[in-house]
């Protein structure tokens, strides 16, 4: 299995305050707000960022996953500035081929996150999109993909695409891709662009061409709007052969036709959250790769996130991959 990523290349600015700062400045703790370089400069005028590191959503699952030996290849936009170089040396360190797939404009600035950390270990994101969402929507993805050899691709997408219009064309474009060795995992990213984009969210999905869908609970439960994760997970499971949604301390689920998988997780002391959902991601991906059943890719999934809340940032600092070895 070969496993590439198309996300925001997005630099992750961290940032140590209390929740009552952000109730002060009236944000909802948790959220990802999208922001103007002005927005950007007035608060950083008001924080000060501690710690630096290439993110984005698939940027972590990948740095992740390459960390395990898998190589995967980021597709992505930076630009042509100290943030921009910074990104693609620290990405590529873990592993990863950056392939840049920008358009023929950039804005002047790398895409940038300024990560808002509280007491209690929850992340609030004020994203700057800068030049990460300028995609080449007419990338050619097989040249980038190679020769149909019958080894499967998988291409992870995060929603947060669906923020930018190139980024929702490049969607298009993988969905109407006919490889027959091509596989699609969608990860929704986060509860309030699930808001954002609902109808879109559900053409997707109906279009038959995904594979895995990720969710956390608070996100199957929005999207399909009822009371439970199960109920959610089983009924977009009619139409996507893997739906997996996280369920923090209580784990995660994994449904299929052929029923749904429960995997509990072990209580880890929380520090911070950045990176939780993408880190299950990654393992739970590692397990695909390493052609695990689910309920072993779920516990791949359970032991990268729980490793990942226990300190700042989203790498891992310990080594998760001998002990997936173990399993």
């Amino acid at each position: 299995m070969k496993i590439f990523g198309i996300g925001h290349a997005i630099m992750d600015l961290f940032v140590e305050s209390n929740g009552e700062t952000l109730r002060d400045l009236n944000i909802d703790a948790g959220s990802m707000t999208l922001i103007s370089e002005e927005e950007s400069r007035n608060l950083l005028n008001f924080f000060s960022p501690n710690r630096f590191s290439s993110g984005g959503s698939v940027g972590n699952t990948l740095a992740a996953l390459g960390t395990f030996g898998v190589r995967p290849t980021f597709m992505g936009v930076v630009a042509m500035d100290s943030f921009g170089s910074a990104y693609v040396e620290d990405l590529t360190k873990t592993g990863v081929v950056f392939q840049d797939v920008s358009s023929s404009e950039l804005a002047d600035s790398t895409g940038h996150c300024i990560v808002v950390v509280t007491e209690d270990g929850q992340r609030t994101m004020f994203t700057n999109l800068g030049s990460s969402s300028m995609f080449d929507s007419n990338v050619d993805l097989d040249d980038v993909m190679g020769e149909v050899d019958g080894q499967e691709k998988v291409v992870y997408l995060e929603g947060y695409l669906l923020d930018s219009p190139s980024g929702d064309r490049l969607i298009s474009a993988v969905l109407s891709n006919g490889r027959p060795d091509l596989r699609v995992a969608l990860t929704l990213s986060d509860f309030f662009l699930v808001d954002r984009h609902r109808q879109r969210i559900w053409e997707i999905i109906r279009s038959g061409r995904v594979s895995v869908l990720f969710a956390n609970e608070a996100e199957i439960v929005g999207l399909c709007n009822v009371d439970s994760a199960e109920v959610g997970a089983m009924l977009v499971a009619e139409l996507v052969e893997e739906v997996v949604v996280t369920l923090g301390e209580k784990g995660a689920i994994v449904a299929s036709v052929d029923g749904v998988v429960r995997t509990p997780t072990k209580a880890s002391r929380v520090v911070d959250t950045t990176g939780a959902g993408d880190l299950f991601a990654a393992g739970y991906l590692y397990g695909k790769f390493q052609g695990r059943d689910l309920a072993t890719c779920c516990r791949f999934g359970n032991l990268c996130a729980g490793e990942i809340i226990t300190h700042f940032g989203a790498r891992l600092e310990s080594d998760i991959r001998s002990q997936l070895a173990q399993d």
